[in-house]
């Protein structure tokens, strides 16, 4: 076998031994992303008319996700929901989703704490909603600020608040990333003095 040729097996050997410990062993920002990747999972409705029962459990897999002390806070407004019973109560028990509903997250964008036990994540929520099966989805963007906290080692969302940008608090098909810098930039942009 030649140098080179056992040069390549050694970089083979230790990128196959670092994707391994990365794969076994998941930093914090993977953790994270997991998590909310999930909880989006959780809160998609599948399907129209969710029967009570299966609301109830998906509400509870949602609670689990929240740390007991958790704030939802809306954009603009003095809206607060505090409490991961009261997050869950409202999931399981408020208005029922009218048709299909799927949430993605966009644009997530983590930075963990230098102590491990906190992260605070920006990131763009995508929901669409379907209301009947040959209606086209209607999308709104909603772009959010949220803590997380670790406690015995697991991660918990510890608040979500929904951000006003200079385009405005959220509104459908309406904040694609660029066109809120781009208005963002037009309402800064100085005006020009004329002299006479």
């Amino acid at each position: 076998m030649t140098r080179a040729a056992k040069g390549a097996g050694a970089v083979l050997a230790a990128a196959a031994v670092a994707w391994l410990a990365w794969w076994l062993f998941p930093g914090d920002e993977r953790r994270i992303r997991t998590l909310l990747h999930e909880l989006a999972r959780e809160l998609t409705v599948a399907t129209g008319g969710e029967e009570p029962l299966a609301r109830a459990a998906r509400a509870a897999r949602v609670g689990q996700h929240l740390s007991p002390g958790v704030r939802i806070e809306g954009a603009g407004t003095a809206q607060v929901l505090a409490g991961r019973d009261a997050v869950v109560g409202l999931l399981a028990t408020g208005p029922p989703a009218a048709g299909v509903v799927t949430v993605e997250l966009r644009e997530l964008d983590i930075e963990v704490a230098a102590d491990g036990l906190s992260a605070t994540v920006r990131a763009v929520a995508r929901v669409s909603r379907r209301d009947r099966p040959d209606a086209p989805p209607v999308a709104e963007d909603w772009p959010l600020e949220l803590a997380l906290e670790k406690t015995d080692g697991e991660w918990f969302v510890a608040r979500v608040v929904a951000v006003e940008t200079a385009a405005g608090p959220p509104a459908s098909n309406q904040l694609d990333r660029s066109n809120r810098e781009v208005m963002h930039v037009r309402r800064q942009a100085p005006r020009h003095e004329t002299r006479g």
